[in-house]
């Protein structure tokens, strides 16, 4: 990512289904503290500095944005904090806090 930019607080890979093939990709959610409309060029910054090894789908969202979504019962991301797995969490950051509060 550029000078300035961000830094990552959290990543969770996706929980996939199935048994993995030779053209099965990656999924990953990227959480840090970015707008809206920054996301989607921080993801693409992201994928640029990620070797190409593999197919891999990249989303970006904000602390913020995952609460809201979650506390509307966004479908997708509540299945990806319920059952993805934490590859990388900030000390400061809350992925865990988020999950206890808004998925009671």
């Amino acid at each position: 990512m550029g000078s300035g930019s961000p830094p990552v607080a959290g990543m969770i890979k996706l929980h996939a289904y199935g048994t993995p093939k030779e053209h099965s990709d990656v999924d990953l959610l990227v959480v840090m503290p970015v707008s809206n409309s920054e996301a989607r060029q921080q993801a693409s910054e992201i994928r640029e500095r990620i070797p190409r090894r593999f197919s891999m789908d990249l989303i970006v969202r904000s602390p913020e944005d995952i609460a809201y979504r979650l506390s509307y019962n966004d479908w997708f991301l509540r299945e990806v904090t319920e059952k993805g797995e934490v590859l990388y969490e900030s000390e400061n950051f809350y992925i865990n806090l988020i999950k206890k509060r808004i998925l009671k």
